[in-house]
């Protein structure tokens, strides 16, 4: 697997092409407040436990891989709802510290979850969209996994 891409390398990549370099390459990353914030709000997202809820069942802490894209890392989040026509309701769910803004960044990273989740299941429809929760607003943002995205 030394030819697959780390997803979040995507979106550190997107973000910053040098700031990729440092910490994938050289193995330089120097945490602050806002990283250890970060890492303690994902405690709970990280504990790999899957919940039910009426239909909704959630994986958290699912790791994820494609050969046909040659990706590979962890979501933070995968929730089902239940089945149409025959294929689940699938989607991924990523969990951000900052608030709500327009990070490209983060989109991609979420759209190349969906493109293993889609690889790894063998589905026939793309999955249509995924979402984006920013733990400073404590909401969710819909991301609509489009063909230019998936681009």
């Amino acid at each position: 697997m030394d030819d697959y891409v780390l997803i979040s390398a995507l979106n550190q990549y997107d973000y910053c092409p040098h700031r990729c370099y440092l910490i994938h390459v050289e193995r330089v990353f120097i945490h602050n407040e806002h990283t250890v914030a970060g890492s303690i709000e994902h405690a709970q997202v990280d504990s790999g436990e899957a919940t039910k809820r009426g239909e909704l069942q959630q994986f958290r802490s699912v790791w994820l891989h494609s050969n046909r894209y040659k990706l590979f890392g962890k979501a933070d989040l995968i929730e089902e709802a239940g089945s149409t026509g025959g294929q689940p309701q699938i989607y991924p769910v990523e969990y951000k510290h900052g608030r709500r803004g327009e990070w490209e960044n983060d989109r991609l990273q979420l759209c190349a979850q969906a493109l293993c989740l889609e690889d790894m299941l063998n589905l026939v429809e793309p999955i249509q969209s995924g979402y984006l929760y920013y733990a400073r607003t404590a909401r969710r943002e819909e991301v609509r996994l489009d063909d230019e995205l998936r681009q």
